[in-house]
């Protein structure tokens, strides 16, 4: 954890990101701690970049980064209430839009494809 804090305060936050290869792996679904707590993955999909989000997985990782996701990142999540559901809300709704656009695309990409003679 020294060399890590250690990183930072230096400056080297491109070395530290290429030791942990720039995120989460979002095929492995264990990442987030979705197997053990549900809490891990809400606090993980709503909350913001904090430090043992990338504890739970990878060189950096700690025994206790899920307790703290799950309890400490989790509870301003909570007291936010009713920005959730327009978070959430506005979240559906884009991807609806982007569903849509996929299937007009998909629908008229063969119709432009065809040579009108």
């Amino acid at each position: 954890a020294r060399d890590v804090a250690f990183s930072l305060a230096s400056g080297d936050a491109a070395a530290l990101l290429e030791t942990r290869e720039a995120g989460f792996d979002v095929v492995d679904v264990d990442a987030f701690g979705l197997s053990f707590d549900p809490a891990v993955a809400v606090a993980a999909a709503f909350g913001q970049a904090h430090a043992p989000l990338f504890r739970l997985d990878g060189p950096f990782a700690t025994s206790d980064a899920s307790d703290v996701v799950a309890t400490e990142l989790l509870e301003p999540i909570k007291l936010r209430g009713l920005m959730n559901v327009v978070f959430f809300g506005n979240l559906c709704f884009f991807a609806a839009v982007n569903a849509l656009a996929t299937l007009v695309e998909w629908t008229l990409a063969p119709l432009a494809r065809t040579k009108h003679v």
